[in-house]
């Protein structure tokens, strides 16, 4: 069981070790990049994060955005704002999941129905952060997640993240596994600003 400070990574959805392209990414470095908004970056997010969970609804994408531009100046708050907006309004679509039958995953509709999976929330985190300046790509590869065993083998993508460029770096964002976790058949909803 891998273990960050006294935290087992190995919790009721996932252990959370990613390949990207082909080169996987130690836990400690994955770690490393995902707490970077509010560790490396030095700043106080309290002031957005609280400005942030105090948005009232939105009825489109665009209009979310400019709630967003209201209450961030850098590219740090921007995506600190983002994710912390994601984790807390999209919900895991453990239905699709389990079924293996999923919806349109595209912004628009993850927005609009407030749910999906992992290419959703990487999508929608996406277009926003590309809508506000930044450079931000969907990364497809492979997570150990829910129903890894040890030993098995990978034959086609199964998670979806999200890269961000800041300060002239690519860091890496997962709002899904920020946003909670499976039990059983149920998502359950429990902020990680790890990743």
């Amino acid at each position: 069981m891998f273990r960050y400070g006294s935290r087992p990574l190995v919790r009721r959805f996932n252990l959370r070790v990613c390949c990207v392209l082909g080169v996987y990414l130690a836990c400690s470095t994955l770690l490393a990049a995902q707490g970077a908004v509010s560790q490396a970056s030095g700043h106080d997010f309290s002031g957005i994060d609280g400005a942030v969970r105090a948005f009232p609804a939105c009825s489109s994408v665009d209009e979310l955005e400019g709630h967003l531009r209201a209450v961030t100046m850098t590219d740090w708050e921007i995506t600190r704002a983002i994710y912390v907006w994601l984790t807390d309004n999209i919900a895991y679509d453990v239905k699709s999941f389990f079924s293996g039958r999923y919806p349109d995953s595209s912004p628009g509709e993850v927005f609009r129905t407030g749910k999906s999976v992992c290419q959703g929330y990487s999508g929608l985190f996406e277009r926003l952060a590309t809508d506000m300046g930044l450079q931000a790509k969907t990364i497809s590869g492979y997570g150990k997640g829910y129903g890894y065993s040890p030993g098995n083998h990978f034959h086609a993508t199964n998670h979806a993240w999200t890269a961000v460029k800041l300060d002239g770096t690519w860091h890496l964002f997962d709002a899904t596994w920020g946003a909670g976790s499976v039990d059983g058949k149920a998502f359950v909803k429990e902020y990680a600003e790890a990743w």
